[in-house]
């Protein structure tokens, strides 16, 4: 699942959320949090049907000060929702599902 690829939808997603902490002209050191889709199809055991239709995503959060975003720009932005991404493996998702299905809230 890892790639050491930046996807052409996290380069969007980088730049949007670049352009708005710029638009909102926060202070440098505010964090800011950005839930990025996670697709839980490939991380999933066993695999799902082929003939489910429902939304098999996850949200995954990367954050980052005001600061940082402007500073080291869309690529290092990107990078980072790179990496919240891969390093979500099936063991994460199966340990957030059981943990999820003693404690169930929606988000």
């Amino acid at each position: 699942m890892g790639t050491n690829r930046i996807s052409s939808l996290q380069a969007l997603l980088a730049h949007l959320w670049v352009s708005v902490i710029r638009n909102r002209r926060l202070p440098e050191d505010q964090e800011t949090k950005y839930i990025i889709p996670i697709d839980m199809r490939p991380r999933v055991h066993p695999p799902l049907p082929q003939q489910y239709f429902g939304v098999a995503v996850l949200g995954g959060n990367v954050t980052m000060k005001a600061g940082e975003l402007l500073e080291l720009g869309l690529g290092h932005t990107a990078w980072q929702m790179n990496k919240m991404i891969s390093t979500f493996t099936e063991v994460e998702a199966t340990n957030f599902f059981e943990s999820w299905a003693k404690n169930p809230k929606l988000c």
